[in-house]
């Protein structure tokens, strides 16, 4: 059987690294941006309540554009309870930096 680990922000760094390592994004210097997405009728558990309301909440992600380091903070800050579905979307190259987007 499988043994179970606990979800730590290392893991979460290294998931999110091998995440890029598919992605083509060059030489380039990977930054962030945070996008919440609002899903209708979808059930939420309290953790992701509490997940949505401070971690995900205005003041954290609004207009921010976030280094590696940065966002693996923010989303680990209630570990072990981190996201397990994220969706990365490539978007604009400028000055040795690539932006990409960071849905939940």
């Amino acid at each position: 059987m499988k043994q179970c680990r606990e979800m730590t922000p290392e893991i979460f760094r290294n998931n999110l690294l091998s995440a890029l390592a598919e992605i083509d994004i060059g030489n380039n210097e990977p930054v962030f941006k945070i996008i919440r997405v609002e899903m209708k009728n979808a059930y939420s558990d309290n953790y992701g309540s509490v997940f949505d309301m401070v971690i995900l909440s205005e003041h954290n992600i609004k207009d921010r554009i976030l280094l590696l380091d940065d966002v693996v903070d923010l989303l680990t800050n209630l570990s072990p309870y981190v996201p397990t579905q994220v969706k990365i979307k490539k978007g604009c190259e400028h000055d040795g930096k690539i932006e990409l987007e960071l849905s939940f």
